[in-house]
């Protein structure tokens, strides 16, 4: 259940923290003083939720392969 907790969270979490620049909010104020667009937040968004998830799911692999190879033979 935590390798669904976890990434779950954590995207949340950036959802909150980036949720102006994803959803583009304060475009013309963001564009004024940077000079750039807000429109790669998304994308970065999205990248990093999904390296999470595989990360998470990796890891369970290896914890699944990991129980079934110290399984004693009989069992």
């Amino acid at each position: 259940m935590n390798y669904i907790r976890i990434p779950t969270l954590g995207s949340g979490l950036l959802l909150l923290l980036f949720f102006p620049g994803i959803f583009e909010q304060g475009k013309a104020t963001y564009l004024a003083a940077t000079g750039q667009t807000q429109q790669p937040f998304l994308v970065r968004w999205l990248l990093v939720c999904a390296v999470m998830f595989g990360v998470s799911a990796f890891s369970y692999a290896i914890a699944r392969w990991i129980a079934r190879t110290q399984k004693t033979p009989g069992q």
